[in-house]
């Protein structure tokens, strides 16, 4: 079975789920979004409340938020790790 074939966890990359038609990196695991609420009060559920935060937060701390959570890229083009990636380079060459 192939990765594509599996749903992911948009931060950690874990496979939430196996299917032909596989949503990469399009929906928060239960662990992330615990962690997220617990530890920054923040209430994100999917790909889309996830890019829309990370576009209004401050780059900086996106970065740690999601590096602390243990951000991990998947090997699929995907809209969160092109945003996250945008956003590194912005603060790396700071």
């Amino acid at each position: 079975m192939a990765h594509n074939n599996y749903h992911c966890c948009a931060i950690c990359d874990d496979k939430l789920g196996y299917s032909q038609e596989a949503r990469p990196k399009e929906d928060i695991c239960l662990f992330c979004r615990k962690q997220l609420e617990d530890n920054y009060n923040l209430k994100l559920c999917c790909y889309w409340s996830l890019t829309a935060w990370m576009r209004k937060e401050k780059l900086e701390q996106v970065i740690a938020i999601l590096d602390n959570l243990g951000f991990r890229k998947c090997q699929y083009p995907n809209t969160v790790d092109e945003l996250y990636d945008e956003i590194r380079t912005k603060v790396e060459g700071r």
